[in-house]
């Protein structure tokens, strides 16, 4: 029995799907949030009101009324964290995404010679050079898909290497919060979408097929090799 176990089995984790289905997960949740945050600034609008304000005896809210706000308070706070949360996390893990992918196509279709100088590169330069390493027409800066990527590098740059002077204004500074919440999720959307244009568009120069990941994100996120 034992004669026919594989002498040797390697585990490839594939970072970059791993990376995708999180980002997406972490999208469906902003968006899931979104609905029960607009109820519930409507009625912290009336709350507050009601607190800042003497409306004379008869209509004063009584200590139940501002139980249920402060309730009503910590549950939107709550919320909007996670919904900031996850913003966060998808505009993060899309980059990841698409680094940990332009370097496994690298791995294997680059020589040996050139991947030591191909790591040196920035995230942009590696997504411009290899298609002209190995070839083939590259992208073009000015336009589309690479100009999403630009704008989803520069958010991911905001919040990775954020600075003492921006700390507090990282995502959508001086908006209200309807206008956080509805670009907040256009811009989680546009993070998703850029990831599948980019990959997308290798794939053309390259001549290779879709990662199974772009295709079915419930794909196992493993390669498993088996020496006999």
């Amino acid at each position: 029995m034992s004669a026919h176990l594989p002498r040797h089995v390697e585990l490839d984790l594939l970072v970059e799907q791993m990376y995708y289905s999180s980002a997406i997960a972490a999208a469906s949740q902003a968006g899931d949030l979104v609905s029960r945050l607009v109820a519930r600034e409507g009625q912290l609008s009336w709350l507050i009101f009601a607190e800042a304000y003497d409306l004379g005896d008869e209509i004063d809210p009584d200590e139940e009324d501002f139980r249920l706000f402060d309730e009503a308070a910590d549950r939107f706070r709550h919320q909007f964290g996670v919904f900031l949360q996850s913003l966060v996390i998808t505009h993060v893990l899309s980059a990841m995404s698409l680094e940990a992918y332009i370097n496994r196509v690298a791995s294997e279709h680059l020589s040996r010679r050139f991947l030591g100088a191909f790591e040196r590169l920035s995230l942009e330069e590696k997504w411009i050079f290899l298609p002209r390493l190995l070839g083939a027409e590259t992208f073009e800066p000015g336009s589309e898909p690479f100009q999403g990527f630009a704008s989803l590098l520069r958010r991911r740059n905001r919040l990775v290497h954020a600075k003492a002077t921006n700390i507090g204004r990282l995502l959508l500074p001086d908006r209200t919060i309807d206008d956080l919440m509805s670009d907040g999720m256009r811009d989680a959307r546009h993070s998703i979408v850029t990831v599948d244009a980019m990959c997308g568009r290798l794939s053309d120069l390259l001549s290779l097929p879709l990662p199974d990941w772009l295709k079915d994100v419930q794909a196992e996120p493993f390669r498993i090799r088996c020496e006999v």
